[in-house]
């Protein structure tokens, strides 16, 4: 264990996706309980009508619990995942790095 570090739980939250775009269907879920993952590695891929767009996490840690699934409709502001952190190592989250740009996909 590090020292000086303390552990946190933090919520990684579905960032607004653009305008008009008020909710998402889950697509792929890319982490599992366990889980260590960093900041901007993708944790879900989600659709909307026009578009795929691979959701980043916001923070670095081991995932605790995965609260969305495949098909699950969900909006911005959501929580997707908890992550257990070391408090203070991401404490400057940018939301404007955060956000995605969608992808479109061919039908």
């Amino acid at each position: 264990m590090q020292e000086g570090g303390s552990f946190v739980i933090k919520e990684v939250l579905l960032q607004e996706l653009g305008e008009g775009i008020h909710s998402v269907e889950v697509s792929e879920v890319r982490v599992k309980p366990g889980d260590h993952i960093k900041k901007d590695d993708v944790i879900l891929v989600a659709e909307t009508e026009k578009a795929s767009m691979e959701i980043p996490s916001t923070t670095t840690g081991t995932v605790k619990t995965v609260l969305v699934k495949v098909s699950d409709e969900v909006e911005p502001g959501s929580v997707l995942v908890t992550v257990e952190a070391v408090e203070g190592e991401d404490s400057k989250v940018d939301p404007e790095k955060s956000a995605t740009e969608p992808e479109t996909t061919e039908s």
